[in-house]
């Protein structure tokens, strides 16, 4: 992977467009708490890609390590896990 890369709001609101209404999955595969998810479901935007861009800003919010490395390597594990492993590069590419 790109050395370069940073998973910053662009990239944020990229991987929530191509992850759309079926974050969930996601959401749980990263460690976002229940409670989280829920509220994000409870939304008006939960069926939308917003739905996903607030879970996925909820968890980036939560990785305070800084070792971006490390939150790729999470990122990347959790969309291994729900069947989505190609869009860590495609958003990685943009």
């Amino acid at each position: 992977m790109n050395a370069d890369f940073v998973l910053d709001n662009r990239r944020i609101l990229l991987l929530a467009k191509k992850v759309g209404g079926d974050w969930e999955p996601l959401g749980k595969a990263l460690g976002v708490p229940d409670d989280e998810i829920a509220e994000i479901k409870e939304s008006a935007d939960a069926s939308t890609y917003q739905g996903a861009f607030k879970m996925l800003w909820a968890w980036r919010q939560s990785q305070t390590t800084g070792d971006e490395d490390a939150i790729q390597q999470a990122l990347r594990s959790a969309l291994q896990q729900v069947d989505k492993a190609q869009l860590i590069e495609q958003i990685a590419a943009n």
